[in-house]
């Protein structure tokens, strides 16, 4: 296992002049759907503190409004998510559309653009909504065995997936706001466990380089703070072959550091979205600072 040190990564020394008393003490698992989890604003998610970190609070009232978009990137990670951590409810949620034998049967150098292809993937698409199912092509699906298979073959993951609870919902009050996570697995008590795809190498160097952009280090801190936890470990893996691995649990000072920066966005969202009618506030916001 990787250990990623504080050292490593950017100082956000900066950010600990925030109040640091976070501890919530109403750890709550909810039994509740994703559909419920991704469209309930009640619940502040690490998502959204992210939305008003890295844009503003005006980007998150949009999002709130209108909604995020689903990338392409987003329905793999999240079929992957699905076959790996919970195998048995896959084909509850996806069909996957393995379209070569009407190729075949179509022939000619684009068959996809066929009216006869149109119409086959039209009726798969109408079963797909009548079982409320998502669709993926034969090729990611073709992926996700492969990654599964790599990931079979490492006894520390199966020895850190064993006892977990998998894909469940808690929920905590920090300062006056409600908010709410979704975990990929949690050892109860002991650690939480993250399972990221990447398209890159599973390497220390590229996990740090992506960690310092997506905010990974936000992300682990709010997670265990949540559910009153001290460790925190990434699963990554590449997503073409070889389909590398890496394991890496962050270190005590690197929790710290994410800590002090979803705190300071929990904070901005108390003065914003609890404090102050943000629709009142948000029409005449605008940044101001010095560089």
């Amino acid at each position: 296992m990787s250990i990623i040190s504080s050292d490593e990564i950017e100082n956000y020394d900066e950010f600990r002049e925030f109040e640091t008393n976070y501890v919530g003490n109403k750890t709550t698992m909810l039994d509740k759907s994703d559909d419920w989890y991704y469209s309930d604003i009640n619940f502040v998610t690490n998502s959204h503190l992210k939305i008003l970190g890295s844009k503003g609070p005006k980007h998150l009232l949009d999002y709130y409004k209108n909604g995020g978009t689903d990338s392409s990137a987003f329905s793999f990670g999240r079929a992957a998510h699905c076959f790996i951590l919970e195998p048995d409810e896959f084909s509850k949620r996806y069909l996957v559309v393995d379209d070569t034998d009407i190729k075949n049967e179509i022939g000619g150098a684009r068959p996809t653009a066929t009216k006869a292809y149109k119409e086959w993937l039209n009726l798969i698409e109408e079963e797909a909504l009548t079982d409320n199912k998502e669709l993926l092509n034969i090729d990611d699906w073709n992926t996700i065995l492969a990654m599964k298979s790599e990931l079979d073959k490492i006894k520390e993951f199966k020895d850190l997936m064993t006892g977990t609870l998998k894909e469940k919902i808690f929920t905590n009050e920090f300062v006056g706001v409600r908010v709410k996570i979704k975990l990929d697995a949690i050892n109860t008590g002991n650690y939480v466990i993250d399972y990221k795809t990447t398209n890159d190498a599973a390497t220390r160097e590229n996990f740090i380089r992506d960690m310092y952009k997506y905010g990974y280090d936000h992300q682990a801190a709010f997670y265990c703070d949540v559910t009153g936890t001290n460790r925190f470990i990434f699963i990554v893996q590449e997503k073409s072959f070889p389909y590398s691995i890496m394991i890496a649990e962050l270190s005590d000072d690197v929790l710290e550091k994410g800590r002090a920066k979803y705190q300071r966005n929990l904070l901005a969202y108390k003065k914003y979205f609890i404090d102050n009618d943000p629709e009142d506030i948000l029409k005449t916001y605008y940044l101001k600072t010095t560089i």
